[in-house]
């Protein structure tokens, strides 16, 4: 990535969305990398206004037809591709607590990964009608509140894919299952991944077994002795 012209995180964001079109085949792959390439360029340059100099809603509204021009499922390639590239700044709703007074806030709160502070999605914000219960975003500006900018919904799968380096992954869970993944022919358990210095919990995630690990023996015979195991 250091040859490209830009930051390695554009870069990635980049990268990682050709890399998931080749493994599949999508008929307006060029299209979309070209919406790659614009987000990529728009999120290069950090925005010199404060929030008070946003754009209006003529300006939100023209963005959202632009949008409607993409597919769900390019829509979420390239929120897949932001991810990777942001992992880092990655931001999980937080729920008010009855009687804290939150509620008088407009703005949805967030705990950041890396920012002690809670911060804020900003209600003109195109993702703010859906409210996701992740995100990443580009950077933070300092106004009465600190609000994100530049906010991309995610999943929590994604976390763990991208962000591997944050994620701290338990022991198996206390009875959890063994077994052999027919297609790949590898043996799996699930483990807890705690994602971030927050310690974020975040959904079972399915993890590899070597091959000196005591339970690998067992299930890769049992595996075997159904017939569930790719053939040589």
């Amino acid at each position: 990535m250091a040859h490209y012209p830009m930051s390695p995180r554009h870069s990635r964001m980049l990268l990682t969305l050709i890399l998931i079109m080749k493994m599949k085949s999508y008929s307006r792959a060029n299209l979309v990398l070209g919406f790659a390439v614009a987000a990529a360029a728009a999120l290069s340059l950090s925005n010199p206004f404060v929030m008070q100099l946003e754009g209006s809603h003529t300006d939100r509204d023209d963005l959202e037809q632009v949008e409607g021009s993409k597919t769900l499922d390019e829509e979420e390639l390239l929120c897949q591709a932001t991810c990777a590239g942001w992992v880092d700044r990655v931001a999980k709703r937080v729920r008010p607590k009855p009687g804290s007074g939150d509620r008088k806030v407009n703005a949805v709160r967030y705990q950041a990964c890396m920012v002690k502070e809670d911060v804020f999605l900003h209600r003109r914000s195109l993702v703010a009608d859906s409210v996701p219960e992740s995100l990443v975003y580009s950077e933070l500006l300092h106004t009465k509140r600190p609000y994100m900018h530049g906010a991309t919904r995610v999943k929590s799968d994604w976390l763990i894919k991208y962000g591997q380096s944050l994620c701290s992954f338990s022991k198996s869970l206390e009875g959890s299952e063994y077994y052999n993944h027919c297609q790949t022919d590898q043996i799996s358990r699930w483990d807890n991944p705690i994602f971030g210095p927050h310690r974020w919990e975040l959904p079972l995630h399915s993890v590899p077994v070597i091959s000196g690990d005591e339970h690998y023996v067992p299930v890769f015979a049992c595996a075997l002795l159904e017939c569930r195991v790719l053939p040589c």
